[in-house]
């Protein structure tokens, strides 16, 4: 896999290892990276930048997949760490592109944001918070925990409710959104999907860790309508991402089972 990495300027990284605090005597934090996908977001990407920025104190990774706008240049000009691809190669490699190096940089947990706007960066405190006083390995933002008033078109909403139900019955724990963009990861669950292939690393990788006996919980989150550019699913990608995701997630659970079977973690 391929990548090239610009990182912020010394200022700017000494600030946030000076974050972490100095004082030896103290406990060391939890690190964590903000693993933020991006392709084609040149219009947006400016803002989601300054959001986080203003909303959360922590590390942040962008993982420009290969787009083919300016949206590098923003991110260049942004100051900001960015990982490159020199080619797209899909959404769910530039998750685990990120994800291996938050684990070569020693990061205690990751979160993933999506970079069109429709997660609240503000909610990253709070996601992280429940994965540290529940003790999972991965906490989903759910915009259907609670009724908050999300909208979605016939076809995916029902698209959504059959992947919550099938996730949910294969994994015995009520899960209302496992196709949510919007996770925070442990270090352990980074670890257990480092060098796997995925095919979006969404519903596939609830009930992978799930079956796997990973502790899972969900916080409910709201999202905004996207700002700028179109979804990473054309027409054919959309028609045929239920069939991928049903397909996805029974190899899951296949190969969760033949794990649990010979004793081994995935």
């Amino acid at each position: 896999m391929g990548f090239t990495i610009q990182n912020p300027s010394s200022e700017s990284s000494a600030t946030s290892s000076a974050s972490r605090g100095s004082d030896a005597s103290s406990p060391t934090p939890a690190r964590g990276l903000i693993i933020v996908p991006a392709f084609n977001e040149e219009l947006g990407i400016a803002d989601i930048v300054k959001r986080i920025a203003e909303s959360v104190d922590q590390d942040v990774l962008f993982v420009n997949d290969g787009s083919a706008d300016r949206t590098l240049d923003r991110l260049h000009e942004a100051g900001v760490r960015v990982l490159s691809h020199p080619v797209n190669l899909g959404y769910a490699e530039t998750l685990l592109s990120g994800i291996e190096f938050a684990l070569q940089h020693g990061y205690d947990y990751c979160v993933f944001l999506d970079a069109d706007g429709q997660h609240d960066p503000k909610d990253i405190a709070r996601l992280v918070q429940t994965l540290q006083n529940r003790k999972a390995d991965v906490v989903i933002g759910s915009r259907f925990l609670d009724a908050t008033g999300y909208k979605a078109t016939v076809g995916r909403r029902t698209g959504m409710v059959v992947f919550a139900r099938l996730a949910s019955w294969i994994t015995g724990s009520r899960i209302t959104d496992p196709t949510s963009g919007f996770k925070v990861l442990s270090r352990r669950a980074m670890q257990a999907v480092s060098g796997k292939v995925f095919g979006d690393l969404h519903a596939e990788l609830i009930v992978l860790l799930a079956v796997s006996d990973f502790v899972i919980v969900e916080e409910s989150i709201q999202v905004s309508p996207r700002r700028h550019g179109s979804s990473m699913y054309g027409v054919l990608a959309a028609a045929l991402y239920p069939l991928r995701t049903l397909l996805a997630m029974l190899i899951a659970w296949l190969e969760a089972r033949l794990n649990r079977r010979n004793g081994e973690k995935p």
